[in-house]
């Protein structure tokens, strides 16, 4: 093996490795931010039960752990709740909580939005 295909190898080795799925936390309703390496992308957003039974929103995202940190916001809106100026906003997800009796839709702030608060 040439040294050139070596260094190749262990180029995608470093890179691969350095990709993981990472779980936050996030308000439903309201807004959170986020402190994620740039470049992350959102994959799901979804209610998780923890230890003591509780349920939280989670949101899973690909990120590259080794890029800086960058503020991304994500709000998070009940059915048939009013939603100002949508063109601000991403979709991300839907999802449900309580035994399926409370549906929450998530966004996410475009990144010239954020930038002006």
């Amino acid at each position: 093996m040439t040294n050139q295909e070596c260094e190749s190898i262990e180029y995608r080795w470093e890179r691969e490795r350095m990709n993981a799925i990472w779980k936050f936390a996030i308000i439903a309703p309201g807004v959170t931010e986020l402190r994620l390496p740039a470049g992350a992308r959102l994959l799901r957003v979804d209610a998780q039960r923890d230890e003591w039974g509780e349920e939280t929103a989670q949101i899973w995202a690909l990120v590259a752990s080794h890029h800086p940190r960058e503020i991304r916001r994500i709000h998070v809106y009940a059915t048939g709740q009013e939603i100002e100026d949508l063109d601000r906003f991403a979709y991300v997800g839907t999802f449900q909580m309580c035994d399926d009796k409370l549906v929450w839709h998530v966004f996410e702030e475009l990144a010239e939005q954020s930038q002006k608060q």
